[in-house]
């Protein structure tokens, strides 16, 4: 499960979070316990649910913000390190929960799916950005081994339509990347027939 989905199912699964008796039973393998300051039900309070991995026992998310922190220290007061990482955090700012009115609750929830939807936009960005990265490195790379590093000369004048045609020669690109523009290079082939 790529961390994309991991956040799709902790937001769904989060809904139910808004009880401090749920969050708390998420702590139920949480590796601090007695004396320390991030006890159980200390995280419990500052909205965190327990979300272990097999390397990383101690990690905890807002049900709310959606905030991982990991790294847990017997000293660290749970409440404050939410506050310090996620200042604008709904659940740090509302009222208790039992005096939440419905519009109230529909509010937060408001939020809770801006928190997510904020998220995935800037992971999805971030995967776009590096898919850029990768095909101008492998752009880069193409012209460099194309002859004339991917110019094609006439005269003394460079030519862009020549240069197009040379770039997009199907025998440069395949040859150059067999094993990555396998069908690429089929329908490329189909195209200068």
């Amino acid at each position: 499960m790529n961390y994309s989905d991991v956040i799709a199912a902790r937001f769904l699964t989060f809904d139910q979070m808004y009880s401090y008796e749920k969050r708390l039973q998420t702590f139920a393998d949480w590796p601090f316990r007695e004396d320390c300051q991030c006890t159980p039900e200390q995280m419990a309070k500052a909205g965190f649910v327990h979300c272990p991995s097999e390397n990383e026992p101690d990690v905890a998310c807002c049900f709310y913000c959606l905030k991982e922190l990991e790294g847990w220290e017997p000293e660290d007061i749970p409440w404050f390190e939410h506050a310090k990482r996620s200042p604008d955090c709904g659940f740090l700012q509302m009222k208790s929960p039992d005096e939440l009115t419905a519009v109230d609750f529909f509010r937060l929830e408001h939020g809770r799916m801006v928190n997510y939807l904020r998220k995935m936009a800037h992971m999805k960005i971030a995967y776009f950005r590096d898919q850029v990265d990768v095909t101008s490195r492998n752009l880069r790379l193409l012209f460099e081994i194309l002859p004339h590093g991917g110019s094609v000369m006439q005269g003394s004048s460079l030519d862009p339509c020549n240069v197009m045609r040379g770039a997009l020669n199907p025998s440069s690109i395949c040859s150059a990347f067999p094993q990555i523009l396998t069908k690429s290079c089929r329908r490329l082939t189909e195209l200068n027939k």
